[in-house]
């Protein structure tokens, strides 16, 4: 699992973030990019709305409802 924690300084509405890294696992010259349209807001997110509404906030955790996965069950499987 590949991870970043990003701190950014002012809210951003409508904003594009873009990841760029070097992928050796594809060959000497491969890099990877991925893009996504998100919104930068400062309000901490409602307890409900922390777990992509699939799940409840407990203890500092998502617990996925069922047929739900992932640290924000964002994935359904």
């Amino acid at each position: 699992l590949q991870h970043a924690t990003v701190r950014l300084t002012r809210p951003c509405t409508p904003c594009i973030v873009l990841l760029e890294r070097q992928a050796l696992e594809w060959g000497q010259a491969y890099e990877f990019r991925s893009c996504a349209d998100v919104n930068i807001v400062q309000e901490v997110p409602k307890d409900d709305e922390r777990c992509s509404k699939h799940g409840d906030y407990e203890n500092g955790k998502c617990k996925c409802r069922h047929s739900y996965s992932g640290e924000l069950c964002q994935y359904k499987g």
